[in-house]
């Protein structure tokens, strides 16, 4: 959560500093990573803050009625158990909603195997990228 912040904080000043004003900006660029199958908050922080519905608020709350496009580069998940499928396809029901337009597999969700990632494309399309290059965390 704190990169997903870090880079939407850090899109703020390029868009200020190059003097796009926020009323002329047609579609909004959200990258969001480091998920790590948080679907509520992580109670690490007061007040609370995390998961996927604070991602789905702030996500609304950014785009502001614009159409945004949105990049997820993962890990969606942490491990490799029976919760972490449950929370793949969770996540990949959210993302679907949002409309994002890109979700990088990492070797997390690799682990998982071809079933969860057949169910995680099923839920959100064909918008699922993998490359060895990939995040790893």
């Amino acid at each position: 959560m704190k990169i997903f912040l870090a880079v939407v904080g850090a899109l703020g000043v390029l868009f200020t500093i190059f003097g796009f004003r926020r009323d002329s900006v047609q579609t909004v660029l959200i990258i969001g990573g480091n998920l790590g199958g948080y679907l509520s908050p992580c109670g690490c922080t007061k007040p609370m803050s995390g998961g996927i519905l604070r991602r789905s608020t702030l996500v609304r709350q950014l785009s502001n009625g614009k159409a945004a496009t949105i990049i997820e580069t993962g890990p969606l998940v942490m491990g490799n158990s029976r919760q972490d499928h449950l929370k793949l396809e969770a996540i990949g029901e959210v993302s679907a909603q949002l409309g994002v337009a890109a979700i990088a597999i990492t070797k997390r969700e690799a682990a998982l195997g071809m079933g969860a990632i057949a169910s995680l494309q099923n839920l959100v399309g064909p918008k699922l990228v993998h490359s060895e290059f990939s995040p790893e965390n």
